[in-house]
């Protein structure tokens, strides 16, 4: 996949540019401008390709990171949207293992069923989906969780109202965890 692709769907995500952009003929003719030859994918392949393939690198970078920690903060809050779809968010800091001058990650995941997802993930993480599933019961807040609510909602604008939850995921997983830098350089 070439880099410019994946620089454009880190841009879509990051910076809340919605897909259909790619067929507006005046966003067409200026690419087509500024990069001659560059033939800008289409909607189905950003939203099939090119974003799947940046999520799955940046969960893999979000993997990383949590193998090398001994421990993590995790705060959990629960919140819907307008359509009264049900989303739980857990922001969890992990602590490195190596070193203190290892930056920490926030690492937001982005859940809409949270029992299934720790029923389905108890082999992976078997005390995390423990303390997950206790932890649904119980809703709590902090700045984070906040700017993710922020994120969401401008994500989810009335423009924006008919996106899959599926994209919406991706989305917000690749927007919330944007200082990786995955997809600009992991990716490639």
């Amino acid at each position: 996949m070439k880099k410019i692709d994946l620089d454009l769907g880190y841009a879509v995500a990051k910076d809340n540019i919605p897909i259909n952009i790619l067929q507006r003929p005046s966003f067409r003719q200026w690419i087509h401008s500024a990069v001659p030859g560059y033939k800008l994918p289409g909607i189905e392949r950003m939203r099939y390709k090119i974003i799947p393939d940046i999520v799955h690198t940046t969960r893999d970078k979000l993997m990383k990171i949590i193998k090398e920690s001994t421990s993590f903060t995790i705060i959990l809050d629960i919140w819907s949207s307008k359509s009264m779809m049900g989303y739980i968010v857990l922001p969890a800091m992990p602590s490195p293992k190596h070193s203190s001058d290892t930056p920490s990650f926030l690492v937001d995941l982005c859940v809409t069923k949270p029992l299934e997802y720790w029923k389905s993930n108890q082999c992976r993480f078997p005390i995390l989906s423990e303390i997950g599933r206790d932890a649904v019961s119980v809703a709590a807040s902090s700045g984070s969780v906040e700017r993710s609510f922020s994120v969401a909602s401008d994500m989810l604008s009335a423009k924006r109202a008919a996106m899959k939850p599926d994209l919406f995921i991706n989305l917000m997983l690749i927007k919330c965890n944007a200082g990786l830098k995955v997809g600009l350089r992991d990716a490639v």
